[in-house]
């Protein structure tokens, strides 16, 4: 009986607890997490400017080719000597900040690579901007007036020059004081029984720039859509 115990308390013989190891090893996963977060952020930016240059595909390459190489050579190239558990912490932030710094580089205020965007179409009635019914790929307005303030809502995270041209021609564009809405007027009779081809060219102070085609015209009087 005695021996049997004996026998067990060997088994449940703790191992002895390393300090100097674990301190060793931590000391390594924070030099690792602070290596790999300033290399996220480094590629990250090289990455954006590749992409505003038009490299659109050795962007991603690039970056994601340099990851894997301080990855797999993270431990000669930092001296460090860690298992692939103690790297996943800082692999995970290598990644995750290196695509954050990708996409906030190419957005204002530090870049503006994207286009404007142009959302129509509206009228103006009774003091405010309404939407335009659409039906068959025509927006009707639904007015009575004789002159039809007829506009189209853009935005950009910069200033915007917009022009309207309809049929071929262009028109004196103006922007409304209540919305970002940039308008012209035509007189009733040019939507009445047709429909106009209005074209929206909007640019930002970047050069970005975007293009709408709508139909447009008067929705005719005893019809329900």
């Amino acid at each position: 009986m005695a021996k049997r115990k004996k026998i067990e308390e060997d088994e449940i013989q703790l191992p002895k607890f390393d300090a100097k190891e674990y301190f060793r090893r931590e000391k390594e996963i924070t030099k690792l997490y602070i290596i790999f977060s300033i290399l996220a952020i480094i590629l990250g930016v090289l990455s954006a400017i590749l992409q505003i240059y038009g490299l659109v595909y050795v962007s991603p390459i690039l970056g994601l080719g340099a990851i894997f190489f301080f990855i797999y050579f993270s431990d000669t190239l930092f001296h460090v000597d860690l298992n692939l558990k103690d790297k996943i912490g800082p692999i995970f932030v290598l990644f995750m900040l290196y695509l954050s710094t990708w996409i906030l580089a190419l957005n204002a205020p530090f870049a503006d690579i994207s286009p404007p965007s142009i959302d129509g179409v509206y009228y103006y009635k009774n003091g405010t901007w309404e939407k335009c019914e659409y039906y068959q790929g025509v927006y009707f307005v639904n007015s009575t007036e004789e002159n039809v303030k007829i506009g189209f809502k853009v935005y950009d995270a910069s200033s915007v020059k917009v022009r309207i041209i309809v049929d071929g021609k262009d028109y004196d564009v103006k922007k409304s004081e209540i919305e970002s809405v940039y308008y012209i007027t035509l007189s009733s009779s040019q939507l009445t029984g047709t429909w106009l081809d209005i074209r929206v060219i909007a640019e930002d102070s970047k050069g970005n720039t975007k293009s709408s085609t709508y139909l447009v015209s008067i929705k005719p009087s005893k019809v329900i859509f």
